[in-house]
């Protein structure tokens, strides 16, 4: 599943903040995370699953050489079009269903 870079930066922006900020009062506490070092982490390839274009073209690559073993889908297209997307999706895992 991929997902628009901006909202997934955002996104990961969030997370890293909420998570900061829950932190125990025994433990030094972080600073919030601003969003320009939050930019500049991301265009530097510094996340949990690594740089985001890396991550993102592995799998697409991967769904254009065995497409029987990875499919690749975009959050933004799932949200739009569920019904067709999720047909899709069971399909690729061998459970089609009809509209009933």
């Amino acid at each position: 599943m991929c997902r628009n870079p901006r909202d997934n930066l955002i996104s990961a922006w969030q997370f890293v903040n909420k998570r900061r900020a829950a932190l125990p009062p025994s433990t030094d506490k972080l600073p919030p995370l601003s969003l320009e070092e939050a930019f500049e982490l991301f265009c530097d390839g510094i996340s949990i699953f690594g740089p985001f274009w890396d991550h993102v073209l592995g799998y697409w690559k991967e769904s254009l050489e065995k497409p029987h073993k990875v499919l690749f889908m975009k959050y933004e297209d799932l949200k739009n079009e569920p019904l067709i997307h999720l047909k899709r999706l069971a399909e690729f895992m061998g459970c089609g269903f009809t509209l009933e």
